[in-house]
């Protein structure tokens, strides 16, 4: 069996043989079975079916965008102290620029 054709197969205990791949193990026996990093998980299921892969992928954008609303609401209060600092810098700022524009024409 050569890699390219129809029936090449290769197991994921092989592949981590063959490659030294890190991010991916195999066990044998009970209790056992194939645990990949996320990424390559995905990887796997793009080579399952274009459906299957559009399906997580919209499926983890999902996720994302739920985690980013829940993150803004819970860091609500802490985002707004860093807005009003940084408007109170910015207004010392133009303060100080003008200060130093008067003394110059002075």
């Amino acid at each position: 069996m050569r890699a390219g054709s129809s029936s090449f197969y290769l197991s994921a205990g092989q592949w981590i043989e063959k490659t030294n791949a890190v991010g991916l193990k195999s066990t044998r026996g009970r209790g056992g079975g194939t645990f990949a990093h996320h990424l390559i998980a995905l990887e796997f299921c793009a080579t399952l079916s274009a459906e299957f892969r559009l399906n997580v992928f919209k499926e983890y954008l999902e996720l994302k965008a739920h985690q980013n609303t829940r993150w803004l609401k819970t860091n609500e209060v802490y985002l707004k102290k860093m807005e009003d600092r940084a408007l109170e810098i910015n207004r010392f700022a133009q303060d100080m620029q003008e200060s130093l524009h008067s003394l110059e024409e002075e």
